[in-house]
């Protein structure tokens, strides 16, 4: 018999003790078996808990991982080398997703044989507020939640254990294999900016975006076109942010290293490129 597999896998870490939860898998029972969530309970500072985890009683559309993990890259990776599904997307506990469009973005992603999908997105305070799909919005707004991945593209790629800039980084090394992308203006995820204990407002992590940053140039240097000019615009936002939450020092060794390559990756053969990204164009 043929092993049913999912059409689309869902990566969601969870760091432990959660208030969040249970809350999403209430949001998500439904979802349907073309679907399947795969939780993974990160007891960074706890020990794992097998006794919570028997508790837990899974659907057929869900799985579960534990383990100490101690970032969030980590703990989707435990997830990711288990996936066999046809695409593939992560999400964040604390947030709001909108499954039943993800799923039907996926099915027009299969329909036309595309690599990666970007979905617009808005905040759950400003639902009127939304952010599209374009190359420069996505360099402004690089949500790797907002992002379908055919598996396939993805499969033998890892998350390194920074705890800031390390979604950023797999969604720039993704792209920079220059993949056939499709867009949609359907709002397919809902971003909490005010949930409790966020990752991202631990600004102590910030140190990690110079690494990041150095990380990704290899990158960006072996994408092309407007994808390879979005990828730059990108490190420039993020570059805002090394300014802001870290010291002189780092912001303008950072700043030193993204004007040494920046030349190259916008200019080199491709002058073209910048134009296509202020004319919204992939």
């Amino acid at each position: 018999m043929t092993k049913y597999l999912p059409k689309l896998e869902i990566i969601i870490p969870v760091l432990m003790p959660s208030r969040y939860l249970e809350s999403m898998r209430e949001s998500l029972k439904d979802i349907g078996e073309s679907c399947r969530v795969n939780y993974v309970l990160d007891f960074a500072t706890l020990g794992v808990d097998q006794e919570e985890i028997s508790r837990i009683k899974l659907s057929p559309s869900e799985r579960l991982f534990s383990g100490q993990f101690g970032s969030p890259g980590k703990a989707r990776n435990r997830a990711l080398q288990e996936c066999e599904g046809k695409y593939l997307c992560f999400w964040d506990v604390d947030d709001k997703p909108e499954a039943r469009e993800v799923l039907e973005f996926t099915k027009e992603l299969e329909s036309q044989s595309v690599d990666v999908g970007i979905g617009s997105w808005t905040f759950t305070e400003s639902p009127n507020k939304k952010i599209g799909t374009s190359p420069i919005s996505l360099a402004n707004s690089p949500g790797i939640w907002r992002i379908v991945f055919k598996l396939e593209l993805v499969k033998n790629m890892r998350f390194t254990d920074l705890q800031w800039g390390e979604d950023q980084l797999f969604l720039i090394e993704a792209l920079s294999k220059n993949p056939k992308i499709v867009t949609t203006s359907e709002v397919i995820y809902r971003y909490d900016k005010n949930s409790i204990n966020s990752q991202t407002s631990k600004i102590q992590f910030a140190y990690d975006l110079p690494e990041a940053t150095k990380l990704a140039l290899a990158h960006v240097n072996r994408a092309q076109g407007v994808i390879r000019a979005s990828l730059t615009l990108m490190l420039c936002k993020q570059l805002i942010t090394v300014f802001k939450f870290t010291s002189l020092r780092a912001a303008l060794s950072n700043l030193m290293l993204i004007l040494f390559s920046s030349k190259d990756a916008l200019l080199r053969n491709e002058p073209l490129s910048i134009i296509s990204v202020w004319k919204n164009k992939w």
